[in-house]
């Protein structure tokens, strides 16, 4: 697109932003910038119709996509696209009445070109609720690994246990203060185990979300905050089980 003035919820983070009629500069959005390796000052070609138009960096703005506004990578000024062809653009919240208003706008303007931006989200929301949903098999995965974990480590370690149990009942240590020993060994094996288990699912997920879809990627705290409860849980009632004889 081409503008003097710099649009709202642009910020210039790079250069000086020049776009006069009579100005060679464009401006350039960072994250575009960061992946194709563009600076300031590196000179772009675009071939519109056959037509090939030559433009200098010379500033590279931030700005906010997730805002339903009309963004653009590339800003230049409008001498060089005096001439060539142009397509308006522009954005409108429509609300309830969206199917009777399409249809009035279509009939109006029949080459006019609706985009619902409320179902692209409502599709990437699916998609990303599909992904969160795939990270439970991993989270159970990790909750069996740990119990499988207990029960091996109480296992190889039950004559241990015995001797410990025995010299505890020595010192005068009831049978109720020794439960509470392992109570709190299995809660708080249960609590790294979930807690390991929360943050790989969750790097997991930022990864497919960062690389994969990218999209903006926010914390599951219930899953942070509830798997290594619910996993200390379990060690604990499985834990209690497994060493009944010795307490």
């Amino acid at each position: 697109t081409f503008t003097k003035v710099l649009p709202p919820g642009n910020r210039i983070v790079a250069g000086v932003w020049n776009l006069n009629e009579n100005s060679e500069d464009l401006s350039i959005e960072e994250g575009l910038a960061k992946r194709l390796g563009i600076q300031i000052g590196d000179i772009l070609e675009f071939n519109i119709l056959g037509e090939v138009i030559k433009a200098r960096v010379g500033s590279v703005r931030n700005l906010h996509w997730d805002r339903m506004t009309p963004n653009f990578f590339f800003i230049l000024p409008k001498g060089l696209l005096e001439g060539q062809p142009r397509t308006w653009m522009t954005s409108l919240y429509i609300g309830d009445q969206a199917l009777s208003l399409e249809r009035v706008l279509v009939e109006r303007f029949p080459s006019i070109t609706l985009i619902e931006i409320g179902r692209l989200v409502e599709q990437i929301q699916l998609i990303a609720n599909q992904i969160s949903a795939s990270m439970l098999p991993l989270i159970g995965l990790c909750l069996i690994s740990g119990l499988f974990a207990v029960l091996a480590g109480i296992h190889a370690s039950s004559q241990e246990r015995d001797q410990e149990d025995r010299l505890l009942r020595i010192i005068g240590v009831d049978s109720k203060r020794r439960r509470l020993t392992n109570a709190t060994e299995f809660v708080a094996l249960g609590l790294i185990s979930g807690l390991y288990g929360a943050i790989t699912a969750e790097t997991i997920r930022w990864g497919l979300y960062a690389t994969l879809l990218d999209i903006p990627f926010r914390l599951r705290l219930e899953i942070v905050l509830g798997m290594p409860q619910m996993s200390a849980l379990i060690l604990l009632i499985v834990g209690l089980w497994a060493t009944r004889k010795t307490t």
